[in-house]
């Protein structure tokens, strides 16, 4: 089978501003590779690299040079290194850009069994389910917390015929944590780059 490989042609060169961190209470180091030019921040650390590139055109206004578009490190250096409102955490713009969905969030055996919990002292309450049944609801849901496989989990709760009927829907009731290393990119990397951007712009702005 013959495929025709694209040809490529060096169009310009550029370059970006790297920021290197290391951890000061243990093991881990991190750069942040900024490039005003093309719109890309890259992630390289010992918890992962990640990478995203924005549209530069569409990053808005400098708010420190006049009729200047704002450049990509001070759009990072703008943000809010500890929230993010009305997101629930510290940093979670940048996080989720660089970060695919599926390495953010990890399925929580703990979570869902407290909603089928949750569900099942509702239908009580609600007399849906009498006291006895109620109580052999509770226990077969707790015995689901050494699922910690999503496919197992679902598989064990189905094997319990009452379970799906009174108090587990997997289309809602599936409850998802976010991962270790999401809480590294977001709590720890993203918010050192932020407070190294603005000292680095501030001292650009005095000299």
């Amino acid at each position: 089978m013959n495929v025709k490989l694209p040809t490529l042609a060096a169009t310009g060169v550029s370059t970006a501003v790297a920021y290197h961190f290391k951890c000061t209470n243990g093991m881990g180091w991190a750069i942040c590779t900024i490039n005003d030019a093309t719109g890309e921040l890259s992630v390289q650390s010992d918890w992962g690299t990640w990478a995203y590139r924005w549209n530069v055109r569409a990053l808005g206004e400098s708010t420190t040079r006049e009729g200047c578009q704002v450049t990509l490190e001070e759009f990072i250096g703008a943000r809010d290194p500890y929230g993010d409102p009305p997101h629930y955490g510290p940093s979670n713009y940048l996080a989720d850009k660089l970060m695919p969905r599926d390495q953010r969030q990890e399925f929580s055996e703990d979570k869902t069994v407290d909603e089928i919990l949750r569900r099942i002292i509702e239908r009580r309450r609600e007399e849906f389910i009498g006291a006895d049944d109620a109580r052999e609801l509770y226990d077969a849901a707790k015995a689901l917390r050494s699922e910690t496989d999503l496919r197992d989990f679902v598989n064990r709760a189905d094997e319990d015929a009452e379970l799906p009927q009174w108090a587990f829907d997997r289309c809602e009731d599936i409850r998802y944590a976010p991962t270790h290393v999401y809480f590294i990119l977001r709590d720890v990397i993203i918010p050192a780059l932020i407070l190294a951007v603005r000292e680095r712009l501030a001292k650009k702005s005095a000299a």
